[in-house]
């Protein structure tokens, strides 16, 4: 596992088990195979792809989007710009959407 407590300035791209306690200044990618556990800031949003799993517990200053993987929310967690449910498997304080999933390049700032 790889622990992070630090401070990242740009996007992070997690197909691995991470452990975040520090804060990211930027999006997070967490694609097949990769598991977050977000236990400190992400100033940005979140995007869980296939087969990716996000455990948060920390804030989220942006928006969390779950496009097939797995979204688990604790109530301590705070996401100013609330999770979103396209599909797969999430538990939480979620909205779910009956949308098709969008494509990556709508979550480009």
């Amino acid at each position: 596992m790889q622990i992070i407590t630090g401070e990242i300035n740009g996007d992070l791209i997690v197909n691995q088990d991470v452990l975040l306690s520090g804060t990211c200044n930027g999006n997070i990618y967490i694609e097949k195979d990769g598991a977050l556990a977000l236990e400190g800031t992400c100033n940005g949003i979140i995007i869980i792809k296939d087969l990716g799993v996000a455990t948060i517990h920390g804030t989220v200053n942006g928006y969390i989007f779950n496009l097939g993987g797995e979204l688990f929310v604790y109530e301590n967690a705070i996401i100013l710009g609330g999770a979103y449910h396209i599909y797969g498997v999430s538990q939480g304080n979620v909205t779910y959407l009956s949308e098709e999933p969008p494509s990556d390049d709508e979550f480009s700032e």
